[in-house]
C-alpha cells in the first residue's frame, strides 16, 4: 500500500473555521497543519507528556514556546523548554 496517506481530522468551532478561512490562503491549510503536527511531535520529544499537558492546561502558551525558541539552536531551545517546564511544575506544587 504505497499510496496510503494517513489523514488527521479534528473538530473546530464555527468561529475558528471562519477565522482560518479568512487568514489562510488556499493551499496553506495542509502545510500549516503539517508544521503544527511536527511541532507537537518535537515538543513531546523535548519535554514529554508534561510539555503537552502544560499546553493543554494553558500553563505554557505557544507564544512562550516561540519566545523560548527565538534565535536559539534546537538544543538550546530544548534545554530552555525543559527548564521552563520544571519551573512550572514547582510553581504548581506551591
Amino acid at each position: 500500500m504505497e499510496d496510503y496517506r494517513p489523514r488527521f481530522s479534528a473538530e473546530i468551532s464555527p468561529e475558528q473555521a471562519q477565522i482560518l478561512g479568512r487568514i489562510l490562503p488556499h493551499g496553506l491549510k495542509r502545510p500549516i497543519v503539517s508544521a503544527f503536527v511536527n511541532g507537537v511531535i518535537e515538543l513531546h520529544q523535548a519535554g514529554g507528556a508534561e510539555a503537552l499537558g502544560a499546553i493543554m492546561s494553558k500553563t505554557l502558551t505557544l507564544d512562550q514556546i516561540c519566545t523560548i525558541g527565538y534565535n536559539r539552536t534546537r538544543l538550546e531551545t530544548i534545554a530552555e523548554l525543559k527548564k521552563r517546564l520544571k519551573e512550572l511544575q514547582k510553581e504548581g506544587t506551591k
